[in-house]
């Protein structure tokens, strides 16, 4: 047991935050934090009542306790369990603990020869903190998630491209790729000893019923799409795996039975009204931009239908990203500029208003009738979470600007902030992705599916009511970086029935400011 990068820490209190405090909301009660250095997945296993957070190269185990006295227990070397070579690191990027309660969780480990080298699963006991089993998948496998029946580990491998320094420049674009391990044989975590390569299976996007080039693929790779798709987040239901593809807009599936993607949808882009200015002398949530969603995390949730059995609906939250400044970055996939840089290099309409100049677009799209001048710029992100039927992929909700406008009315000293710094720069990012919604997890009470958002930049975590998936509202956002947590990325949701306090619960890691986070839910029953 190593305790170097964790502080243990008991309750809350001792951090001087209250419930009274901005930092809390009275849907969320902070019970306790723990420091956790590089803190960034945490997933909750009901059988040891233990936290397991995917934290740099390690992973950390907080015991919950009652939920007030929170603690780490340990700290697991998983990169070096994945065993890579010597002189190759590693970082833990994902973690997810076994849904049958056989005792394990696997984490996704990514090399730091991140381009040449395929990535690993690592298999840990939840008891024993050992190493059980490891298999090698994809090219930087990003995010995994079990299947409902433990049958199948799903595996994202994004396969980001490595821009090498010339002369000359080049790039290394390994493929992205789908890894399907199967569990079947798999009865408790001492099995997993005997978990054979035979048992994985690589799938690289494509088929009969996919077009990669449908999507928003980069011009570099114009005759070559396919390495262009980036697989980011994966959610399973029903035997079949959803997953977002961030850069490309767009959502897969692939049928876990039938062992091929059956769907790749590109989400269009939508008209949305932004802040779209670090320097226009305050709040201004009243532009009118198209964006691309760019969606980041995904979940399943299951909402009320009158028609019969509840309807599967997936919720994916819309960060928006970018490779970097296409006129400033070396790297032949840069992809953003800034509005006005655009009007200056004669590559813009001259209708397109001034009161964007300040706003990173997408450098390549936009362009009707393909003369070099883009008629209709493009954010990157559409700074909302949205709400897709699980058969059609049809958008039915979406949350629009209320993100950013009850940020505006219920946490302005916060609004839009660079909450990665260490004090929040207000309005910081409305040129950029503004608020840019990351994790997103859901649950279901009574007759009410809710869905919990981080919003990473402002450190923010927003709570909406999906049950009428047409009209998905936003019920309040706790602006927890005014106490002291700091870029939120992933959470997860701890059911009443699963829950050590009998109660929903709440576990957030913090990349900012290094910390996870357990509170409790008081989640309305009727709205």
């Amino acid at each position: 047991m190593n305790l170097g990068i964790a502080a243990l820490v008991f309750g809350y209190g001792s951090f001087g935050v209250s419930a009274g405090d901005p930092a809390g909301a009275a849907w969320l009660v902070p019970m306790a934090r723990v420091a956790v250095e590089h803190a960034e997945i945490p997933a909750f296993d009901p059988d040891t009542n233990r936290v397991f957070v995917a934290a740099g190269a390690v992973v950390a185990v907080i015991d919950v306790g009652a939920g007030t006295d929170a603690r780490v227990v340990q700290e697991i070397d998983v990169a070096d369990a994945a065993g890579f070579p010597a002189d190759v690191g590693g970082e833990v990027s994902h973690v997810v603990v076994d849904p049958r309660g056989r005792g394990f969780f696997a984490a996704t480990v990514i090399p730091s020869a991140r381009a040449s080298m395929p990535g690993r699963v690592v298999f840990v006991s939840t008891r024993s903190g050992l190493a059980v089993g490891a298999v090698w998948v994809g090219f930087q496998p990003d995010g995994c998630e079990f299947s409902a029946d433990g049958r199948s580990l799903v595996v994202v491998d994004e396969g980001e491209p490595t821009i090498l320094p010339g002369p000359p420049l080049s790039v290394v674009d390994p493929p992205g790729s789908l890894s399907v391990i199967d569990l079947s044989s798999i009865a408790d975590a001492d099995g997993l000893a005997t978990l054979g390569q035979h048992a994985v299976a690589t799938y690289f996007v494509g088929g009969p019923k996919v077009d990669p080039s449908a999507t928003r693929i980069h011009p570099f790779h114009a005759t070559s799409a396919g390495l262009d798709l980036e697989p980011e987040s994966v959610a399973v239901a029903d035997r079949r795996a959803f997953v977002t593809f961030q850069e490309n807009s767009a959502i897969g599936v692939f049928d876990l039975d039938a062992r091929a993607w059956s769907a790749l949808v590109p989400l269009a882009p939508i008209a949305r009204e932004f802040d779209v200015s670090d320097r226009d002398g305050g709040i201004h949530v009243d532009t009118a931009i198209d964006a691309w969603p760019m969606p980041d995390q995904i979940a399943i949730a299951r909402v009320p239908s009158t028609e019969g059995p509840d309807r599967v609906v997936l919720v994916v939250a819309n960060e928006g990203d970018d490779r970097g400044d296409a006129f400033e970055s070396p790297s032949p996939l840069a992809d953003t500029a800034r509005v006005g840089e655009l009007r200056e290099r004669g590559r813009l309409a001259p209708t397109t208003p001034t009161t964007l100049d300040r706003l990173k677009v997408d450098a390549h799209h936009g362009d009707a009738d393909g003369d070099g001048v883009l008629d209709r710029p493009l954010a990157l992100g559409t700074r909302s979470m949205s709400i897709l039927d699980a058969d059609t992929l049809e958008r039915l909700g979406d949350t629009g600007a209320s993100f950013e406008r009850t940020l505006a009315r219920e946490a302005p000293s916060a609004f839009n902030a660079d909450g990665k710094s260490d004090e929040l720069r207000v309005d910081a990012r409305s040129d950029d992705s503004g608020p840019e919604p990351e994790g997103v997890r859901t649950l279901r009470i009574d007759a009410r599916t809710y869905a919990i958002v981080t919003l990473e930049r402002p450190g923010a975590i927003a709570l909406v009511d999906v049950t009428q998936p047409a009209e998905p509202r936003v019920l309040g956002i706790a602006c927890v970086a005014l106490g002291g947590d700091r870029a939120p990325e992933g959470l997860a949701i701890v059911p009443a029935e699963r829950s050590p306090i009998g109660e929903p619960m709440l576990v957030v890691a913090f990349e900012g400011s290094g910390t996870v986070v357990a509170y409790r839910l008081i989640l309305p029953r009727e709205v």
